[in-house]
């Protein structure tokens, strides 16, 4: 929404814009900075993403998922407490090998089978586990696997499969599903 995050060959993270919900990951200062930072308590780390006001990171070893920021949907997946963090806290995760941040939720993608997990806000369907309640620990997205990447909109996600194929779920009052139906 208001900020940025980089990742350096060297596997450190950095961040820069608003800072109003710890997105910056920096520390507990809540600054908004106009160069970037880095975000403070993070391993090596191959690959990032942020979403509207929180964001994620995934590790080298392990592929473990790392967030911050915002909470008040649960998007950081670490518990239930709700609680904003300007540091990075373990999202309960291992073996991911990809990231998405949305509005107010995120996605995951296991390593072995291609499963989705995801996480947070939930008024529109966005989590795809067959409800609309927030989930602030991640939860499976019913019915995929060999999914090869994961993307987020404000409020719906998106999936490829290792067939090509994409597949969509949660709001589309716009036609942001792809789906053609009537809205």
């Amino acid at each position: 929404n208001a900020h940025s995050i980089g990742l350096k060959a060297d596997g450190t993270v950095w961040a820069w814009g608003s800072d109003t919900y710890g997105q910056l990951g920096d520390d507990a200062t809540l600054a908004n900075q106009s160069a970037p930072v880095q975000v403070s308590g993070l391993p090596a780390i191959a690959d990032i993403c942020a979403g509207s006001y929180h964001s994620l990171a995934l590790t080298v070893a392990y592929g473990q998922v790392y967030t911050w920021g915002r909470d008040d949907n649960g998007q950081l997946g670490n518990d239930s407490t709700l609680q904003n963090s300007p540091t990075p806290v373990y999202a309960g995760l291992t073996y991911m090998k990809g990231l998405a941040g949305g509005a107010y939720h995120s996605l995951a993608v296991d390593i072995f089978g291609g499963d989705v997990r995801a996480w947070g806000g939930n008024g529109s369907g966005q989590l795809g586990n067959g409800n609309y309640t927030q989930q602030p620990t991640p939860v499976t997205v019913s019915g995929l696997t060999n999914i090869l990447s994961v993307d987020c909109g404000w409020q719906h996600s998106v999936a490829l499969t290792g067939s090509g194929t994409i597949k969509t779920w949660g709001a589309d009052s716009y036609g942001q599903l792809g789906n053609d139906a009537t809205l």
